[in-house]
């Protein structure tokens, strides 16, 4: 239930003052006068008397210097609520507070009494939209005047979301809705995301984190050094639900105009490395190809501050037509903002209404607050007047099948390594049955190096099935790779009956592959490896795996790609009429081969397997002719020491499927210009639990927030000399470095969260 409090600005008349009007669902309107002090600057305070007004304002500068800042900031939150609500109106509000019964007559005149209504769980406050006086007040640090009270957006017991209400022109006719499926999320940083001064690698890896370990139904991409041309690309590009934006935040002292700094368009001044970018010229980047975001974080300090003769880019961005646009009302602290981003997103994708995820940030970064600072009402939330109360950004009830299938498919794990978004822009290509890109080869540098390939390979599953499309993941084992194209296809048969197995679609369907072996084999041979009663598709597969070592006739390679091809377009078929609201007529499969590296003959098995096209389709019916996407992992090296070609240069300089591949090798992962780069890679790692070699998994780990340049030392330290990009020994010795020179923190946010939950179970 949201409670909304309108607020005017009177300066003609006799006495200064902003008119107030209450409105609480359930109650009768309530209209008050909340009296204005000028000072010598001519702003206006929100207080009865001069005295008054000095003690706001004393109260307003304090938490800048006072070593009891808590406490003043108690006091001020209970002055400003006074000042906005009065004790009759804060009768109105607390009585919603405490019950979802009817207000009671006893707290509440009886003129205001109605029915019963839900609890209170949003305050919107409509202030003057230029009124900078009022703007420039932290509302967010509401705070009940009774004894024993709280700030009303972090309270145990009923956590009250303080919304700055914005009026938006391009509200009419629309429908603010939630998010169903998969949510698409685009990170762009205006800066390197290893710039020590915003520190935009650490929050988007954290928010990244937050997000991943919650979720798997969340589709992010992230871009770094954005200009505002490649801005509006992206969002053409990826079309995102949510949007955070981390830049620096600065104002023109001249023209009041807040901005946010991106790069500068390459080919313009050589002097200028950044664009100051205003709301506008930020909402028609953000528009895209026409459709804006459901909702937009700017990690950009002041990007939600007022200045007289100004309006913060926050509520411009909500009347361009951003339905929801959190943002900062001052200069917030790194670890603050990172704090409150991860923690919101964490409970933004488990489906919880806004005003929880918001009390639940606030309530982390207030608990990793120093000395009572108030970086964590910082954060503010502007949101469009039409935007329903208790509104969630991504609401799971459709959504479950699809959850269900990304579990069984197995491809939620640890997100792949920094920086590797490129991956996740090319699998854009090879789904995109008009793009040309029908192979992508993901290629480490020899058998010692462990780059993460599984782990791509199954995001890139997980990524594929968000996108509704059908991945079907093959799994070699390394005791029994197949020795030529016929195992080959029937290792990918038995993935096909484990991809149906997992979308509950019949396992036991006519098989093409199988039909093709079986008549290769004849029914002599078929007798000797098969019993006469009736098997699963699967288990037949497997039996005939052995007998088909040896079979590899002229001819039959042609005919066992078509086979492949019509078992992988059925699966399909398959999935589109069981799950027709997942899975829509642009469904299609797509191949992804785990790490084959030790087939003698890998790359001239898949060169007679493949095409342009993908799977190749040169023998295939028409109506079985469309692009099938291969994604394949190896550690086969592009060159042999001495400069020798390897198989995968020659399948690629020979082949003519060749020609629509692209290749990506996994390389160091120092560029040299940004030699910081390996910290930043590495501090992605350790704030994930990872495998230990007694079985276990190490605690999640946070960088200290002063101790930057310490961490990046010894990162260079352990890893000068080495040509392993990970390894177990390798963290070991990063982590116990860490630990050892103070440098590394048990990150405790989950902690943190659960203590709170606990203690609103007890309330």
């Amino acid at each position: 239930m949201r409670a909304i409090v309108t607020v005017g600005r009177r300066a003609d008349a006799d006495i200064p003052h902003w008119p107030v009007l209450v409105e609480v669902p359930g109650a009768g309107p309530l209209t008050r006068e909340m009296p204005a002090q000028p000072d010598d600057t001519g702003r206006w305070w929100p207080a009865g008397t001069p005295d008054e007004r000095d003690t706001l304002v004393a109260l307003t500068d304090r938490p800048a210097a006072a070593p009891s800042i808590l406490a003043a900031t108690r006091e001020y939150g209970r002055f400003l609520l006074l000042a906005l609500l009065g004790n009759d109106g804060w009768k109105l509000v607390s009585a919603a507070l405490v019950s979802a019964a009817p207000v009671s007559a006893a707290l509440v005149p009886a003129a205001f009494v109605s029915a019963a209504e839900p609890p209170l769980t949003e305050i919107e406050l409509r202030l003057p939209a230029g009124d900078a006086d009022l703007h420039g007040l932290t509302w967010e640090l509401l705070h009940a005047p009774d004894e024993g009270g709280e700030f009303l957006a972090q309270d145990p017991r009923q956590p009250v979301m303080i919304v700055r209400g914005v009026v938006s022109p391009a509200a009419n006719g629309r429908t603010v809705a939630p998010v169903n499926g998969t949510a698409r999320m685009l990170f762009t940083v205006g800066s390197e995301l290893h710039d020590p001064e915003v520190r935009a690698g650490a929050e988007v890896m954290a928010i990244i984190r937050g997000y991943d370990r919650t979720s798997s139904l969340i589709d992010f991409r992230v871009r770094s050094q954005i200009t505002v041309d490649r801005l509006q690309r992206a969002c053409a590009e990826v079309r995102p639900h949510i949007l955070h934006l981390i830049a620096h935040g600065s104002c023109d002292p001249e023209s009041a105009e807040h901005t946010v700094q991106l790069r500068a368009e390459p080919g313009g001044s050589a002097a200028a490395e950044v664009e100051h970018v205003n709301a506008r010229a930020l909402a028609e980047a953000l528009r895209g190809d026409g459709e804006l975001p459901l909702i937009v974080f700017l990690s950009a300090c002041e990007s939600g501050d007022t200045r007289p003769g100004g309006t913060a880019i926050a509520a411009e961005l909500v009347a361009a037509g951003v339905p929801i646009v959190l943002s900062m009302t001052g200069r917030i602290s790194n670890t603050a903002c990172r704090t409150f981003a991860r923690a919101f997103a964490s409970a933004v994708v488990k489906g919880k209404p806004l005003h929880l995820a918001t009390a639940e940030a606030r309530r982390l970064a207030f608990s990793r607050a120093r000395d009572g600072e108030i970086d964590w009402a910082l954060p503010a939330v502007f949101m469009a007047t039409d935007v329903p109360a208790d509104f969630k950004v991504i609401d799971h009830t459709e959504s479950e099948t699809l959850r269900e299938f990304l579990r069984d498919l197995g491809p939620e794990c640890a997100p792949v390594f920094h920086a590797r978004d490129e991956f996740f822009d090319l699998l854009d290509h090879l789904l995109d049955e008009k793009d040309p890109l029908a192979v992508l080869l993901a290629a480490g540098r020899g058998a010692t190096v462990s780059p993460g390939g599984t782990r791509l390979l199954r995001e890139l599953s997980a990524a594929s099935l968000r996108a509704g499309h059908v991945p079907c993941n093959v799994r070699f084992v390394p005791t029994d790779m197949p020795k030529n194209a016929a195992q080959l296809a029937i290792d990918v048969l038995v993935a096909i009956c484990s991809t149906r197995y997992a979308l509950k679609l019949d396992q036991n369907f006519p098989s093409v592959i199988l039909a093709g072996i079986e008549d290769e084999l004849g029914p002599e041979n078929l007798a000797k490896v098969l019993p006469t009663r009736r098997q699963g598709t699967a288990v037949r597969a497997k039996r005939l795996r052995p007998a088909v070592a040896e079979i590899d006739p002229a001819g039959f390679t042609d005919e066992l790609t078509a086979c492949i091809r019509r078992d992988l377009l059925e699966l399909a078929t398959a999935a589109r009429r069981e799950h027709p609201g997942l899975f829509t007529g642009s469904c299609r499969p797509i191949l992804l081969l785990d790490e084959p590296q030790q087939i003698p003959d890998l790359f001239r098995h898949l060169g007679i397997l493949l095409s342009p096209r993908g799977l190749s389709a040169e023998h295939s019916d028409r109506e079985y002719r469309a692009k099938i996407p291969v994604v394949l992992f190896t550690k086969e090296p592009a060159m042999r020491p001495g400069g020798a070609r390897s198989v995968l240069t020659r399948a690629l300089q020979d082949e003519d499927w060749a020609r629509t591949a692209e290749v990506l090798l996994f390389q160091e992962m120092t560029p040299p210009e940004y030699p910081d780069f390996v910290a930043a890679a590495w501090r992605w790692l350790v704030m994930h639990p990872l495998p230990k070699g007694d079985g276990g998994h190490t605690r999640p780990l946070t960088v200290i927030a002063d101790k930057e340049e310490s961490w990046a030392e010894i990162v260079r330290q352990q890893t000068r000399g080495r040509q392993v990009i990970y390894s177990r020994d390798l963290m070991t010795a990063i982590t116990e470095a860490g630990r050892a020179q103070e440098v590394l923190e048990e990150d405790n946010d989950d902690a943190a969260l659960e203590s709170w939950q606990d203690s609103r179970s007890a309330a």
